[in-house]
């Protein structure tokens, strides 16, 4: 009874384990998994002529399920091997756990996966990683955990790496260029700076294959560009240590383009009061005309003092003091709200 998890690294049948090899050959059943990461053009023929013996798909259904996978291994030896490292995929995990529940023995082969590839082929320093996240087809209010999860590194000094959604089954991959577009829907609605159009950002396609590319740039610049088939990743970098511009403007030759990628993070306060104020800003002119339409003469003192606050707030925000920009905003928002539950204007906003 054995359960074998191999991971191929990124190039596939060239990086595969050597130990791994005789393992695969003498497995009762060999699985290579589809489902989590596609495989290079011709790689899977190359494999089952390096092992001498044709593999079975693992496709979504049967890995996930797993039961079949099970079953098999409490008769024999089954082997699932993948591209990159194993436990990379959560399916994996999963499916180990409950491999080790029945008794049944796993051995793993370890192998390069797109965690330590992709910052090695960059120059980027792997111990600056912070999170690692999975960007797929979803609403944008689904994906506010990305939104955030990338916020929260920038702000730490520390680099996201974002794994682009393949779906075997459906012959589907999110492509780069349609990964960013989803991404500034999101901070159009947050604007906290996220995903600016200056922001840095690396795009990492088919790392490991003959067919690799790197590219690194200003969001506005990537965002237009194809960068063809699966698998893709993003790193939104946080702050670069001089030896990662160097690394970067040497190994992909951007020096000039991460340069160019300058953006600041907007402080969730800071984006609070800019709301309030062009909303606030907005509800007073509705309201003077209103009032001027309704000859309504005597909110003209009122009007004068929202104009106050919302000077004191810009100035306080310019000060960087967000809080009491905050303060003064509020303070002019309340004025036209009591007004309209007065009933003194009939306006909404």
């Amino acid at each position: 009874m054995e359960l074998l998890f191999v991971g191929a690294g990124v190039h596939g049948a060239s990086s595969l384990p050597i130990g791994a090899i005789e393992h695969l050959k003498r497995s009762s059943k060999l699985y290579v998994d589809v489902y989590t990461s596609p495989w290079p053009e011709g790689e899977l023929a190359r494999l089952e002529g390096i092992l001498g013996r044709s593999a079975l798909r693992g496709t979504r259904a049967l890995l996930e399920d797993g039961r079949a996978i099970l079953d098999e291994a409490m008769k024999g030896t089954v082997a699932i091997l993948c591209m990159g490292d194993p436990f990379t995929a959560t399916t994996h995990v999963s499916l180990r756990l409950r491999a080790i529940e029945r008794g049944i023995r796993v051995k793993t082969f370890y192998s390069s996966s797109i965690l330590n590839a992709v910052f090695g082929e960059t120059g980027l320093h792997c111990y600056k990683v912070g999170r690692v996240v999975s960007l797929i087809r979803a609403a944008p209010a689904a994906l506010v955990s990305v939104y955030m999860a990338v916020k929260d590194c920038l702000q730490l000094g520390l680099h996201s790496l974002l794994l682009l959604e393949y779906n075997y089954d459906e012959g589907y991959h999110l492509s780069p260029s349609e990964g960013l577009k989803m991404l500034q829907e999101l901070e159009s609605s947050y604007k906290m700076g996220v995903f600016t159009d200056d922001r840095l950002v690396v795009v990492a396609s088919r790392v490991g294959w003959p067919s690799q590319t790197i590219v690194a740039g200003p969001l506005r610049d990537l965002i237009r560009l194809e960068f063809g088939q699966p698998p893709h990743c993003m790193i939104f970098p946080g702050p670069l240590h001089f030896s990662e511009e160097e690394a970067m403007a040497k190994m992909l030759g951007s020096a000039s383009a991460v340069k160019d990628a300058v953006a600041e993070l907007i402080s969730p306060s800071k984006a609070m009061v800019e709301r309030t104020i062009t909303k606030t800003l907005a509800a007073l002119s509705e309201a003077r005309r209103i009032a001027h339409e309704s000859s309504v003469t005597n909110l003209e003192a009122i009007f004068e003092n929202v104009e106050a606050y919302l000077s004191d707030a810009r100035r306080f925000l310019m000060e960087g003091k967000p809080e009491l920009a905050l303060m003064e905003a509020g303070y002019a928002e309340g004025l036209l709200d009591a007004i309209r539950l007065q009933g003194t204007l009939k306006m909404t906003w």
